[in-house]
């Protein structure tokens, strides 16, 4: 098979001005996207032994299904799905909306732990999962923040200067 030297590669500056993801945008998106995973999980686990058990004496989630929050939790699985779309298709709102969203979950969370901490003698020596989870969930979002903010080739691909 004989190649042509006619065929060249065209150089860089030549393809259209198309923006590139850094990964660290690209792991913030599987992050919400994981967000959003699991709790469609958790929700189809919640209701689907529901459907298989008539009785709820032995069902841990039996509790779950009469709180009113379960019919929050699809709206909240869109959101995580729709921000990671935006964020992993460079839109500066989404962003905007991760950083403010995730901010205010970090503040309330560690004002929740500061409290807590101060009346309880803090839980987290205590070894409960709750306290645990609750400061993954403080880290993980810290982290998220700092990714979008402290990157600067982030702000770049997404076009913005803030």
């Amino acid at each position: 098979m004989q190649m042509d030297d006619d065929l060249e590669m065209p150089d860089r500056s030549e393809l259209p001005n198309k923006k590139s993801r850094p990964f660290v945008v690209t792991l913030v998106a599987l992050i919400e996207f994981a967000r959003g995973g699991t709790l469609a999980f958790i929700l189809w686990r919640v209701w689907h032994l529901a459907g298989l058990n008539g009785d709820t004496a032995g069902d841990p989630y039996a509790p779950l299904r009469k709180d009113p929050f379960l019919a929050f939790v699809p709206v909240l699985i869109v959101y995580f799905v729709t921000v990671g779309l935006g964020i992993l298709f460079l839109q500066s709102r989404a962003r905007h909306v991760l950083l403010i969203t995730n901010g205010l979950t970090v503040a309330v969370w560690a004002r929740n732990v500061a409290v807590g901490g101060l009346i309880n003698g803090m839980p987290f020596l205590r070894g409960s999962l709750t306290p645990n989870l609750t400061l993954a969930s403080i880290l993980l979002d810290s982290l998220v923040i700092c990714c979008l903010l402290l990157y600067p080739d982030v702000a770049k691909a997404f076009n913005d200067q803030s």
